[in-house]
């Protein structure tokens, strides 16, 4: 098995990988703005192949409007705050790993440290992002791994009405895969 990772800006991606990211976006549900709007909003994509073939994403955008204010946290008002999110790693792939770590977490933490190698967080003091409000789920225990720390007050998700957490993580905390 072969893996290639992709991480560059939206404007440097070739169109069929943007459909790619946007293909993947689509499985996980998610259609709304356009799908491909929400790729050329990113400030890096990360596009994992393996064997050819898109099996897992994640991206680092700006967070949405209203975001931090539904869960109480003031005070970033006019600045751009930017969130890791849209991971998502093809179901039939969730098994294997990447030099010891889950395909997931690798692709998380490349993506972070190829952003502060780039200048991306340049101006950011920390990066948000969000998960169900549960501690037994998944994305709650992923994010405190990365170096995470829970922040604001639960709110309902605009989606399903399910309490959404906030996060946050300093810029400079180095990520360092497993």
């Amino acid at each position: 098995m072969e893996y290639s990772f992709l991480i560059d800006t939206p404007d440097r991606f070739s169109q069929a990988n943007k459909e790619a990211f946007a293909d993947l976006l689509a499985e996980q549900g998610i259609n709304k703005p356009p799908l491909m709007d929400r790729v050329d909003k990113a400030k890096l994509l990360m596009l994992a192949k393996l064997n050819g073939h898109p099996v897992g994403i994640v991206s680092l955008h700006p967070l949405f409007d209203g975001a931090l204010e539904k869960a109480g946290i003031g005070g970033m008002e006019g600045q751009e705050c930017l969130e890791l999110g849209y991971l998502y790693v093809k179901p039939e792939i969730m098994g294997y790993s990447l030099r010891g770590a889950a395909l997931g977490y690798s692709l998380s933490t490349m993506l972070l440290q190829a952003a502060r190698q780039r200048g991306v967080f340049e101006g950011h003091e920390q990066v948000f992002a969000t998960s169900l409000n549960k501690e037994l789920h998944p994305g709650y225990k992923f994010l405190k791994r990365l170096g995470f720390c829970k922040i604001g007050k639960a709110y309902a998700g605009s989606t399903t009405g399910l309490p959404i957490a906030t996060w946050a993580m300093p810029v400079e905390v180095p990520v360092l895969a497993e």
